[in-house]
């Protein structure tokens, strides 16, 4: 049976390392970045009426998000398994009264 509360537990790690990670802050830093950008150059059309270029501006920030969002979570989130299963930390943890698949939800 599947215990939420393991899986809490896994998740709030996972969170406290994402925020210690210096490369979560450079990804959330640059993509902040980008959406400002966007939503700078998308605006920039004098003439063109506020809800074209709302919607503009919307597209532009869907199409960042559905394109870095996912890049962004495969690199982190592989960069912290293999920092988990060199440092032991993987091991440590299916060693614990958790099942494999409480893991994989936690991370």
């Amino acid at each position: 049976m599947i215990e939420f509360a393991n899986i809490r537990a896994i998740a709030e790690k996972e969170l406290r390392d994402a925020l210690r990670n210096r490369w979560f802050i450079v990804f959330t830093i640059t993509f902040a970045g980008l959406a400002l950008a966007l939503s700078a150059l998308t605006q920039s059309g004098g003439s063109q009426l506020r809800v074209m270029s709302y919607s503009r501006t919307a597209a532009s920030l869907i199409n960042l998000v559905l394109l870095f969002v996912p890049l962004i979570g495969l690199t982190l989130g592989s960069a912290n398994l293999a920092s988990d299963r060199e440092t032991g930390v993987l091991a440590y943890l299916l060693a614990q009264p958790v099942n494999r698949f409480e893991v994989l939800l936690g991370k």
